[in-house]
Order: C-alpha cells, then sequence, then structure tokens
C-alpha cells in the first residue's frame, strides 16, 4: 500500500483505538446500542478443500461420543 492509497489512517489518528478490531467494537457500542445481531447471508464459501480427509469420520465419532470437546468461543463487545 502506498500513501497515496490511504483513504484515512486511523492508526496514526487514534492509536491503537484504529485499529479494526477497536473500530468495531467502537461502531457497535456507540451505532448499535452494544449489541451485534450477525446475520447469515450466504453469501461466500469455503474453496479448495474436499472435506473428506480418510479419518473424517473417526473424528466425529470421537466428537459425538463426548471423547474430544470442541472449545466454544463467546464474543463479548466491552463498553469503552
Amino acid at each position: 500500500m502506498t500513501e497515496e492509497d490511504k483513504y484515512y489512517d486511523s492508526y496514526a489518528q487514534m492509536q491503537d483505538a484504529g485499529r479494526i478490531r477497536d473500530l468495531i467494537i467502537k461502531y457497535i457500542n456507540e451505532e448499535k446500542g452494544g449489541i451485534a445481531t450477525p446475520t447469515v447471508d450466504n453469501n461466500w464459501r469455503i474453496v479448495g478443500n474436499t472435506f473428506e480427509h480418510p479419518l473424517k469420520d473417526a473424528a466425529l465419532d470421537l466428537v459425538v461420543s463426548g471423547e474430544v470437546e470442541l472449545r466454544q468461543v463467546k464474543m463479548v463487545v466491552h463498553q469503552m
């Protein structure tokens, strides 16, 4: 990226608060009342993977049986 390509340098203006993560949090807090309501529009897809690994069924069995637990991640928006 060149200087001519920049539309607005949020880092130069806001330092760490200008990073995309912080700008998203600020937007959700200020414009959306602190509530993010995600919707699915199916406008993307994963390419380059067939999802047909030889151990796929064995891995699924381990998850279903509870021997392997999948970690859940929760998004929390903090007030700034």
